[in-house]
């Protein structure tokens, strides 16, 4: 078998040889037992005279007070307690790593018409804003919704901050920068003081911009915004990329009117699509409620189905009731009957 020693540093053994040496009081205790125990009829000399030369060198040693005793340790008790030893050194070299506590979801609301505020929604993130807006998402990816005024974003680069500005007229994401988003009556004025953005505007138009060079995107009516997208669904866009241009839409289009009737139908499928649910009920919800709602029906079905996955039939009834028919889909017309 191999010796231990050839694996395991010398000083690391003679660390463990000097920590379990016996002390004199050790030596006593055994003596003792021994004594109680019948083994040691007299003294320990005459033990070992009894028992032959041979005997008295194997144990003599091990027997006198007045000198240290250390202990051999056989191969099996070298490698048990060197394998403690490297599984103890292991064990606090290597911790299984700690998971980071989740993010705290950021709902902030900018609001200072008169005078320029200055707030930060992460560490990382620095905001002067004079304007109205509102900040979502979480400390790593703050989305801003910004409605009007003058707003200024600064970012610490490398720290994989992923922002965006959103609004009617644009769409800016950050790379890591400082940049200004001013918004009026004319459109969204995009300027860089240092670093890079991406300004995408509703029109279509996408460019990156670096120190020193602004963007214009400007204003898109309600009508154009909805052929647009009509045309991106057609040409087999991402529906992330036509509900940007849908909500662009929405936020333009006059309340009440056909056009804006039309957006929330766009609105309402793409969401639903998407599978986010309760977004896509308040947009139902809003359509039905407006004078000009020619396709009620159809969305208040939809919205049945929807409601009920999430909510069963408390949640669907609303819907059911305000149909002029029962739905076919069996389940919901248990529902209506209730």
């Amino acid at each position: 078998m191999t010796d231990p020693a050839h694996i395991f540093p010398q000083p690391l053994l003679k660390s463990v040889a000097e920590a379990t040496r016996a002390t004199d009081d050790d030596v006593r205790a055994l003596r003792r037992r021994l004594v109680e125990r019948g083994i040691l009829a007299g003294s320990t000399r005459t033990l070992l005279q009894a028992a032959g030369e041979g005997t008295r060198t194997s144990y003599a040693p091990r027997l006198r007070p007045r000198h240290p005793v250390r202990v051999r340790w056989s191969h099996v008790g070298a490698w048990a307690l060197a394998g403690a030893v490297a599984l103890g050194v292991l064990g606090y070299i290597w911790r299984p790593p700690v998971p980071p506590p989740p993010s705290e979801a950021l709902a902030l609301t900018l609001e200072s018409p008169e005078l320029a505020q200055q707030t930060s929604p992460s560490p990382e993130v620095a905001l002067v804003f004079q304007g109205h807006g509102h900040v979502e998402g979480k400390p790593e990816m703050p989305r801003i919704a910004w409605e009007r005024g003058l707003l200024e974003v600064e970012v610490e680069p490398g720290r994989g901050i992923d922002l965006w500005v959103t609004t009617r007229e644009a769409r800016i994401r950050v790379v890591g920068t400082g940049f200004s988003v001013d918004r009026d009556e004319n459109g969204t004025h995009v300027a860089v003081a240092h670093g890079v953005v991406e300004v995408r505007c509703v029109a279509g138009t996408t460019v990156l911009l670096t120190e020193g060079q602004t963007q214009v995107c400007d204003p898109v009516s309600a009508a154009a915004l909805l052929g647009k997208a009509r045309v991106m669904q057609s040409q087999g866009a991402s529906t992330e990329d036509i509900l940007f241009v849908a909500e662009a839409a929405r936020a333009t289009a006059t309340p009440g009117t056909a056009v804006a009737a039309e957006v929330d139908v766009l609105h309402f499928e793409l969401l639903v699509s998407l599978d986010r649910i309760d977004e896509a009920l308040q947009v139902a919800d809003a359509y039905v409620a407006a004078p000009a709602s020619p396709r009620s029906d159809d969305i208040r079905r939809i919205a049945a189905g929807l409601a009920y996955r999430v909510g069963g039939c408390d949640r669907a009834r609303s819907y059911l009731e305000a149909l002029g028919a029962p739905p076919a889909d069996p389940t919901l017309a248990a529902c209506a009957e209730r």
